[in-house]
């Protein structure tokens, strides 16, 4: 599977970088756009979840090719309305935005054909179904 990549601040440690309200010298559209994913396996299948909140889901694109999972898409930056007399600018912006690309190779025993995917409440689900020879099964003893 796919190791998940963790930002890490200047200090090297996560949650130890801390910046004041107003500082922009590393703003966070800069940073690679990597949605977090969790992956699960039951005895029927491997689940996938990612969080692309404000998303939508024209703007992701899921492809199995050869037992390896694809999923890509792009976050468009949100540009704030204005009105003629008025003048904006950000004071500080932490939302990720841009295009990622994520690839998990899957065991051979996946059914490809039966994959499911959906999206609500900005988490992607998708469903790789086992082959049934994969799935356990209980044998009786005669």
């Amino acid at each position: 599977m796919h190791a998940l990549n963790f930002w890490r601040g200047e200090s090297g440690i996560p949650g130890r970088e801390l910046r004041s309200l107003f500082d922009a010298a590393t703003p966070a559209r800069a940073l690679n756009f990597n949605p977090p994913v969790d992956i699960e396996e039951t005895e029927t299948a491997y689940l996938f979840s990612f969080d692309i909140p404000g998303m939508t889901k024209e703007n992701v694109k899921i492809e199995i090719v050869d037992n390896q999972l694809f999923v890509s898409g792009t976050r468009e930056e949100r540009v704030p309305e204005k009105k003629d007399s008025e003048q904006r600018s950000f004071q500080l912006s932490e939302r990720l935005y841009g295009s990622f690309n994520r690839a998990f190779t899957m065991p051979t025993t996946v059914d490809t054909g039966k994959t499911e995917a959906k999206y609500e409440n900005g988490v992607l689900h998708i469903a790789v179904p086992k082959t049934e020879s994969a799935k356990p099964r209980q044998i009786r003893i005669v």
